[in-house]
This record gives C-alpha cells, structure tokens and sequence, in this order.
C-alpha cells in the first residue's frame, strides 16, 4: 500500500504571471493572424522580405495544471485500491489540509477552536465557529453524496469510480484553497511559497498514518512519499525550517519527489531529493502545456519505490549544497559556524544571534578566501571550548 502526500503550489502571484504571460502570447498571436489574413500581396512581399510570422508559445495555465494533477491523482488511486492520497495546498501565505476532506475538517475544527480560546469577544467566536460547522457539515453532506451516487451508480470501469470520488470534490477544494486568498493579501511571486510549512504538514500526516499501522498489523506493508510540485522560487528565509523538514524526512525513511516548473531550479528541493534518497525533475517550460506536465508525472513520479529500482529515472549530476546564513538569509559558500549549536553566519560577529553563545574574535571582519578566511578564527569566552570557524 502506497501513501502519497502532494503538496501542491497554488501561488496566486506565479500563477498571474503566467497567466499575463498567456494572454500576451495570445494577443501576440491574434495579431500576429489579423497580419497574416491581410492579404496576399503583403504576404507575398513579407516572405520576400524572409520575414515569418513565429507562433507564440504556449503556457501552463493554473487551470491547465490543476487538470493534469487530477489525471495524475486518479492514475495512483488505480493502481491500487488500498493506496492513500493527501493534498496540501500552498501559497504565499499558508499551507493547508486540501484532501482527504477529513483532515480538512479536522483542521478547520482546530482553528475555530484555537480562534475561540484567544478572542476577547465570545459571542462573536460562537457564531464564527458555528458557521465554520455549518460549512464543514455542508461540505461533508455533499462528499457523502457524491460517494453514495459513486456507489449507487454501475460502476462498470474502475476509473469512472475513482473520479466519481476524487476528481469532483478535489477539484472543487483545490479551486476553494486557490480562491480563499485575496488578492491584497498575496505576497509578489519572488517571496516564494510556504513549502516548509506544507512539508511539516506532509511529514505530520505520513507519522499519523505509520503509528495507526504499527497499532494495527495487517500484514500489509506501508510504503510512504512525498512529491512536492513547486512554481516558485526558493524562500531564502524557510533554510532552516526546511532542513528540518528533510532531517526529519530522513528519520522517517520517507523519501522527498520533487517536480520543479519554474525556470531555475530549486536548491531546497535539490538538497531534499538527494538528501531522503528521492527524485528530482524540473521540467521545461516549452513542455508544460498540452499535457507535457502529466508525462513527467506518470513517467517519473507515479511509481513507488519498489518499481523504481526497475526504471532508469532521472539523476542529479550536480546538486547544489551550499547553505544559507541566518543573518541575511543569502546563500553562502564561506560562512562562520557556531559551535554549540551549529547556525550559520556569514559574517563574523561577537556573539550567536541564536544561542548567544558569546565569541572572542581576532577579526571582525567577514570570512574571504585565501589566507586570511584560513587565519580567520573564533573563541568562545571559555578557554577549553573550540572556535566557531570559517568553512566551506
């Protein structure tokens, strides 16, 4: 039995810029036709010119992307019945439940009651939790009819069974999750994703899952993963966070799938890929669209990991581990490193900024290369204790 947890990157920033992207592309090419159409004469005398009229390329639209993810979802739910989904949904702002619809409740539950224990205003607390109820009640009132008409219908195929009971409402909670965040609140696409929070949320459900099997044997073997779908680029501020995640990930034996549709690559995802032994893939823009997304799902990402020692999957040659300080949170190849707790600066300072484990330095200035960063050291103010050094 295979768990799947996807998180899935719904920024509302990086999905606009596409979108503005695909309507100039289209505006492009509208006008690029009405050129074109304008008669044979100017046509005769373009191509006399040798000049051509190019296509404009097309691009993934959000829509489009939540289309050939509910393709995907439904291609691993087939392959076994046994199998388990969880979808978290991420953006600028948060990460939450977005499938099975029970950790939605059970995490729409906790936020009332959270929101309950900290307002001053009871009253007004009571009614917001009743109606979070009330939608939470509809919301489940309709899942159990979409499933009771899964069930009452003939179902002759295993697919039309599965997207009875998926597709709809996963595709109504995506859409529910893009559209709950207004657009004041939506940070510029260069902030990037909370995908630390979504992996921690991932990281949680997947423990949830091997406790209740451990307590309960059946005798069938639990296989867990996570693929992480990112449109954004790294959020230099979740280095930390994340690495914790990936450690944890780690101790888990659960390995971390990463799918990349940015233009660079992710060095979060990178170092998570290679570090939880999972694979990593950044697919090109110009093959996104027209279904392109879906064949590097299905070819890369739907197998488990039995399967895989039997595929030939994509490698990384080179994986980028550079680190990034906690000060200005820059990527750094020459950093100071705190002894006692091991955070890094890329400054020297007079103390730790996290464990304010106090240094006596020789220099003040920032680690270069050569001989000075090698000359360059710390002390802590006990005599015994070693010195926070530059390393690479």
């Amino acid at each position: 039995m295979d768990v799947l947890v996807a998180v899935v990157d719904l920024n509302q920033a990086a999905w606009g810029q596409r979108a503005a992207a695909a309507a100039a592309a289209s505006s492009a090419s509208a006008a690029a036709d009405g050129t074109a159409s304008s008669g044979i004469g100017d046509a005769a005398a373009a191509a006399g010119n040798g000049v051509a009229a190019v296509a404009a390329p097309s691009v993934l639209t959000a829509s489009a992307f939540i289309d050939q993810l509910i393709v995907f979802f439904n291609a691993f739910m087939v392959l076994n019945k046994a199998n388990q989904l969880c979808v978290i949904g991420v953006d600028g702002t948060r990460a939450d439940y977005v499938w099975p619809l029970s950790m939605v409740h059970q995490h729409a539950a906790a936020a009332a009651d959270s929101a309950m224990d900290t307002s001053e205003a009871s009253t007004a607390a009571k009614s917001k939790r009743k109606g979070s109820q009330a939608a939470a009640s509809a919301a489940a009132a309709s899942f159990a009819g979409a499933s009771t008409a899964a069930v009452a219908a003939p179902a002759s195929s295993t697919d039309a069974a599965v997207a009875t009971g998926v597709s709809d409402e996963l595709l109504r909670q995506l859409h529910a999750f893009a559209n709950s965040t207004t657009l004041s609140d939506v940070p510029p696409a260069e902030a990037g994703s909370k995908l630390a929070g979504a992996l921690s949320l991932g990281l949680c459900y997947l423990n949830r899952v091997q406790n209740l099997a451990a307590a309960n044997p059946s005798g069938v073997k639990l296989r867990s993963r996570v693929l992480m779908l990112s449109a954004c680029s790294d959020q230099s501020s979740q280095y930390v966070a994340m690495m914790n995640g990936i450690f944890a990930a780690q101790k888990l034996r659960v390995p971390i799938d990463a799918c990349v549709l940015s233009e660079r690559d992710s060095l979060f995802l990178q170092q998570a890929a290679h570090l939880s032994k999972g694979v990593y893939a950044r697919v090109p823009l110009a093959q996104q669209p027209s279904g392109g997304l879906l064949q590097f799902l299905l070819f890369i990402f739907l197998s488990d990991a039995t399967s895989r020692a039997h595929l030939v999957l994509p490698t990384q040659t080179q994986v980028d581990l550079r680190a990034t300080c906690f000060c200005h949170q820059q990527v750094v190849e020459l950093a100071v490193i705190c002894p006692v707790c091991l955070s890094i600066f890329c400054k020297s300072q007079p103390k730790c900024a996290v464990c304010n484990t106090r240094f006596a330095l020789l220099s003040t200035a920032a680690p270069a290369a050569g001989a000075h960063a090698r000359a360059q050291s710390a002390a802590i103010s006990t005599p015994a204790a070693p010195a926070g050094s530059p390393v690479r």
